[in-house]
């Protein structure tokens, strides 16, 4: 599934008429990781204080996000955003989009189906 993912990924990236579809499981959002994405955290301390945090996930706060990626609009970076289930990543998703920021996808299950999935998880330190 993630190599399938991953091949999607690449077409997606030649075409500029074709677009990312918006949610990935997490098992593919961790091989598109692997292959160079950025693992988007944007939960807020609570939640993070008591679940823990993935290794290698930048935490951005939902009301920053968008200034925060801005300068990606239309740029070959791609972002995997995750919440603590998957409502306020998606809802991040769409406002990204509209805003022209189109290399974005969404972690169905967000934070506890990364943590399944194999990502490691470690205890938020400040």
């Amino acid at each position: 599934m993630a190599d399938l993912m991953i091949e999607q990924n690449d077409r997606w990236a030649r075409s500029a008429s074709s677009s990312l579809p918006e949610r990935v499981s997490a098992e593919a959002a961790l091989e598109l990781i692997r292959e160079g994405g950025e693992l988007i955290d944007v939960r807020t301390v609570p939640y993070r204080d008591k679940e823990g945090i993935i290794e290698g996930a930048r935490h951005i706060e939902k009301i920053d996000i968008l200034d925060a990626l801005r300068p990606f609009r239309n740029g070959e970076k791609l972002f995997v955003i995750f919440c603590s289930r998957d409502d306020a990543s998606a809802a991040i998703v769409r406002v990204l989009r509209s805003a022209g920021i189109e290399r974005v996808l969404d972690v169905a299950g967000g934070f506890h189906a990364l943590a399944q999935a194999g990502a490691r998880v470690s205890p938020l330190t400040r």
